[in-house]
């Protein structure tokens, strides 16, 4: 492969179903933090379904993809109202995952310890370790993830604004953010507040320590769950921002 190649650009155009195989892959592989999905529950399947079920069978029109040449190499999994987001999933879609689950741990079908502290923990704490999320003030949210390959390309930002221009279009009025990362260092901590510096700031921010990598890893090292919401007019400017200043 050479350096014209590796420095092709990113394409983004809108979800089409042929594409559906290779986002699941990639939320896969692109899971906790890049460290992949088996780092703590080995049932990639289950996994994805979870995580793109949702997005791509009730708001597909709000998908979209990155490809580098003929490939994609990222997406964004949008939703214009998360309430609905929330019902659909415990009503729809988290009673036949759980079916299958229990019926994967009954007949032994999972073979890794982590993977049986991982549901532990989902069962007893996670629910707990959410934020609280202000749905009706900023309805919206997304889901996106980018392989490395593709980074710093402006990926992010390539994928987000056709989604806000849509969020806009249906007189979205904002949208909210959930990341897992240390207490200290994490990247979208960083990037939120050096865009402070510039007067572009968030509406709302809240956080709420997470014990998943200590209970599932062993993991000693302080991580929290994020929430950030803004209106769409200050997220665009914080999306502009990081594609100027960090290619992103």
């Amino acid at each position: 492969m050479n350096d014209r190649q590796l420095d092709r650009p990113l394409n983004f155009r809108s979800f089409q179903p042929e594409d559906r195989g290779s986002i699941r892959e990639i939320c896969r592989l692109t899971a906790f933090r890049n460290q992949g999905y088996d780092t703590f529950f080995e049932d990639g399947e289950l996994f994805a379904d979870y995580w793109t079920e949702y997005y791509l069978k009730y708001e597909p029109d709000l998908c979209y993809v990155a490809e580098k040449g003929n490939r994609v190499v990222g997406y964004l999994l949008g939703c214009s109202n998360s309430s609905s987001y929330l019902d659909t999933l415990k009503k729809k879609i988290l009673p036949r995952l759980l079916i299958k689950c229990l019926w994967r741990v009954l007949t032994l079908r999972y073979r890794r310890r982590k993977t049986y502290r991982y549901l532990r923990w989902l069962v007893l704490k996670s629910w707990r370790e959410i934020p609280p999320i202000p749905a009706k003030r900023f309805p919206a949210h997304y889901h996106s993830n980018m392989l490395r390959e593709a980074s710093h390309r402006c990926g992010f930002s390539g994928l987000l604004i056709p989604f806000l221009d849509e969020l806009e279009a249906r007189g979205v009025s904002g949208l909210y953010g959930i990341v897992q990362e240390p207490e200290k260092g994490g990247i979208f901590s960083k990037l939120f507040s050096r865009s402070h510096s510039i007067g572009i700031q968030e509406e709302f921010f809240a956080e709420i320590p997470t014990d998943m990598y200590k209970d599932v890893l062993g993991d000693k090292r302080p991580m929290v769950n994020r929430i950030y919401a803004s209106n769409i007019a200050s997220y665009r400017k914080f999306v502009h921002y990081v594609s100027r200043r960090y290619r992103l």
